[in-house]
């Protein structure tokens, strides 16, 4: 699988060892001269949860992984992108597309979500825009008390052609996602590029 990374992230290494993770966090933490560099039970629930995360996304399929922080308009922007990929059986490649937006249809009736299929030059997908909440568990923040918010994201599911899985069935899911509602229209353009470059090994793209 290939496809071109919008300028400006950084990516974050999927599946990172112990080690990795330890160098990477105390890099960072010398280069920004942060204060909890050198308290070592700061450094070590650090470099446990990027260890975690970066497994997490291994786990769960994730080819690409990274995220965007640049100014934008005068204003700090954040975003992330992630390509990943699963074996999932979907039939019919047209049937699945349609199914997977008939029945998003049918359960997010009056959600701030739309779902549509789309031609791409590497094949069909079922894309969704919209509003998602999320909750961030207490337990992961610093006062303890759970954090809602609402990201503004696109993800698109995009069936994998057999011939590039060894004639088995998989997908791939593209996720680009922000709090900065404000700036989605960048981000709508990094996930254009994503989608409309990605090929997959030994198929043809078309031309859209």
């Amino acid at each position: 699988m290939n496809f071109n990374v919008p300028a400006g992230y950084l990516a974050l290494p999927v599946g990172m060892t112990l080690q990795d993770a330890q160098e990477m966090v105390l890099r960072h933490a010398s280069v920004a001269g942060h204060e909890d560099a050198s308290n070592e039970q700061a450094v070590a629930q650090a470099v446990a949860n990027l260890h975690n995360l970066s497994q997490g996304l291994r786990f769960a399929g994730t080819v690409y992984a990274g995220f965007y922080l640049h100014e934008h308009e005068g204003q700090l922007s954040l975003g992330s992108l992630t390509v990943a990929a699963q074996p999932v059986s979907y039939g019919a490649t047209g049937i699945a597309v349609a199914g997977m937006v008939s029945a998003f249809g049918q359960r997010g009736r009056g959600s701030q979500v739309m779902g549509k299929p789309f031609d791409l030059p590497c094949g069909k997908a079922a894309v969704f825009t919209g509003e998602f909440p999320y909750v961030i568990p207490g337990s992961d923040l610093s006062q303890g008390q759970d954090v809602s918010i609402i990201l503004q994201q696109l993800q698109a599911f995009i069936p994998i052609p057999r011939e590039a899985v060894g004639g088995q069935d998989g997908m791939t899911v593209v996720t680009v996602l922000t709090p900065s509602r404000a700036h989605w229209e960048l981000y709508a353009r990094h996930a254009v590029e994503v989608l409309r470059s990605l090929e997959f090994d030994g198929v043809d793209s078309r031309p859209v």
